[in-house]
């Protein structure tokens, strides 16, 4: 399988395979905003110097604000896609039902990870069977919406037994009362966000997990001191800070 098969956005790629394809190439692959947030040379001053953690904890409460969540329930770290191939080292479930089709790391890294992986149109049935179930909320690639009252009683059983729903919400910027960013910290429920997709910003690399503090300080383990860049934490704090681009979502 080629680069081109497992991932959107190698455009690089795809020029090799279609030398003669018409010009411009316009990319829908990834979702990502052509409009980009308007960075500014200022947020490039951190390249002199590490991050710190005054820098990580800006970041965090900036993004805690815009999502409506606890501050102590964020860990910036360098983009969601990082995040989910890290999660089967914090989890620790048998049985994972994803959704499908979906964003298709979700179901490869479990996979990858040795877990028995239940890939299927209905990931909130299996609460009351799979120790993990995992979402994207709204879903990539078709845009499916899972609605609060059922993400909710699903995480309910999931509680129940112990179990865990991890929900990707990339594109929940879009459509933030799907989100349950701000139930983050709660026991058995994990969240991932990305500045890629609505900001247009997905060079910067940049996302978080919001959970429970004991899945965070594993995570941060595994991240290690100076995970996210000292201009990436600026760029987001400023990006999360900014209400007038948030005013433009629904």
């Amino acid at each position: 399988m080629n680069a081109v098969e497992i991932h959107g956005g190698a455009l690089d790629a795809m020029r090799r395979h279609f030398p003669h394809a018409p010009l411009p190439w316009v990319d829908l692959s990834t979702g990502i905003n052509p409009w980009p947030w308007p960075t500014k040379e200022s947020h490039l001053e951190g390249l002199r110097r590490l991050p710190t953690q005054q820098d990580f904890a800006r970041c965090a409460a900036a993004m805690a604000t815009a999502f409506g969540s606890p501050e102590g329930a964020v860990l910036a770290a360098p983009g969601s896609e990082l995040l989910i191939r890290l999660l089967p080292a914090v989890l620790a479930p048998r049985r994972v039902a994803v959704l499908a089709p979906s964003y298709g790391d979700h179901a490869r890294v479990w996979h990858a990870a040795g877990r028995e992986v239940v890939e299927t149109a209905d990931p909130l049935a299996e609460a009351d069977s799979a120790d993990a179930v995992v979402i994207c909320n709204p879903n990539n690639p078709d845009g499916r919406r899972f609605q609060p009252h059922e993400v909710e009683a699903a995480h309910r059983r999931l509680s129940q037994r112990g179990g865990w729903l991890v929900i990707d919400e990339a594109f929940a910027d879009l459509e933030p009362g799907l989100s349950r960013a701000q139930q983050g910290g709660s026991d058995h429920l994990l969240v991932l966000r990305s500045i890629g997709k609505f900001y247009g910003l997905a060079g910067l690399r940049f996302g978080a997990l919001l959970g429970p503090l004991q899945v965070l300080e594993r995570m941060r383990a595994l991240l290690g001191v100076w995970s996210v860049s000292t201009p990436a934490l600026a760029i987001a704090a400023a990006a999360y800070s900014d209400r007038a681009k948030e005013a433009l979502s629904p």
